[in-house]
């Protein structure tokens, strides 16, 4: 499959008529940084993959047009029909372009703080059958916001839920501080296997389903923990992996800084009837102790912070899982580990086709402390 935006937008770094080739750079590179052996999981099928995307909005020429940034560039390149996006996202974003002409509605020049478009954010189910919209605004009136929304509902059936969030600011951040539900829920129901997950506009869940089952999955299959372990699952999000370890384990306790994401974990654990979580507003630093028999991180980019990492090795779990979005600073933290732990497994995922970036999933089991 060929893309006409490739080396225009910023979203690929490798030609999408290619995967295998993107495959085997991106193991070539792997190889180059660690010293250990890994498995490395690719997708059957990587077209059509990516379930949540961005787009910001511009005017040219007059005309309403969204897309994504050019790369290392706060420029937007219009897009149409993504190869990587969800069809279900790609038919909104369409929707919303025509729809944001035919209202003549105003986009958000970020040096006179005026207009109000800035981004649309779409979270698609995995099964593409449902939709959560949220509408970055860069003004509080949404001139006819309800003949707005109710044309767009009335195309699209798969949308249960529309947000607007406001962002008055000049800034690089997408979300500002408030949102207001203006259709249908709060939230958007996604089902992984067996497990069904709430999902807000604000909490974090990963962006290819399909990869983040299998990473999930393999936790479970490799983590060999046993129903005696209590388990602290550290930037726990929406409590994703706490509720696939959960019949595995005796206890997990699941901490987020994120109360949106903490709420929908609970609500989560609820909905599957998960008796043996607890889900935590706070700092996962603070919640390290010696009372957890394995510890499970998956932190942002930028790794462990330096004050985590370091009471980590001192506290020394029996066992610490490790999900990582970061190579660099996945070797960076692993490098200080190996010293304390054996690793059991690493392996490697292409969650981000055809970007630069790849999922690592490593087992670590302490060296002064038998399985």
């Amino acid at each position: 499959m060929k893309c006409k935006y490739y080396q225009k937008c910023g979203a690929c770094l490798y030609d999408l008529g290619d995967y295998a080739a993107s495959i085997k750079d991106k193991k070539a590179k792997l190889k180059r940084m660690f010293k250990e052996d890994f498995a490395f999981y690719a997708m059957d099928d990587p077209y059509h993959s990516r379930h949540k995307v961005t787009f910001s909005f511009y005017k040219d020429k007059g005309i309403i047009k969204s897309g994504l940034y050019a790369q290392n560039s706060r420029k937007v390149i219009a897009i149409k029909d993504c190869p990587l996006q969800s069809k279900t996202a790609n038919a909104l974003i369409a929707s919303i372009d025509e729809l944001a002409n035919a209202f003549k509605l105003s986009v958000f020049d970020p040096l006179s703080r005026k207009g109000l478009l800035r981004h649309v954010q779409i979270r698609v189910a995995s099964d593409d059958q449902k939709a959560l919209l949220t509408f970055v605004l860069g003004e509080k009136i949404f001139p006819s916001s309800r003949n707005f929304i109710k044309e767009l509902t009335k195309r699209h059936k798969e949308i249960v839920s529309i947000v607007f969030n406001y962002n008055f600011r000049h800034t690089a951040v997408v979300l500002g501080e408030s949102d207001k539900v203006v259709y249908g829920k709060d939230s958007l129901e996604d089902k992984m296997g067996d497990l069904t997950f709430t999902i807000s506009s604000r909490s974090f869940y990963q962006v290819n389903p399909k990869v983040a089952y299998k990473i999930y999955s393999d936790i479970v299959e490799d983590g060999n923990l046993s129903l005696d372990d209590k388990v602290l699952d550290a930037y726990t999000g929406t409590g994703t992996i706490a509720s696939f370890i959960a019949k595995e384990v005796k206890e997990v306790i699941g901490i987020d800084n994120n109360p949106a994401s903490i709420k929908n974990a609970r609500l989560n654990a609820s909905k599957n009837d998960i008796k043996n979580s607890r889900f935590i507003v706070g700092d996962a630093l603070q919640a390290l102790s010696d009372d957890y028999d394995a510890i499970i991180v998956d932190p942002p980019r930028s790794g462990l912070h330096e004050a985590f990492l370091n009471e980590l090795i001192r506290r020394r779990p029996k066992k610490i899982i490790y999900v990582s979005c970061d190579p660099a600073t996945f070797k960076r933290d692993l490098s200080k580990l190996k010293r304390y732990y054996r690793i059991t497994k690493l392996k490697f995922y292409d969650q981000f086709v055809f970007s630069e970036h790849v999922e690592g999933l490593v087992i670590l089991q302490c060296l002064d402390k038998g399985l």
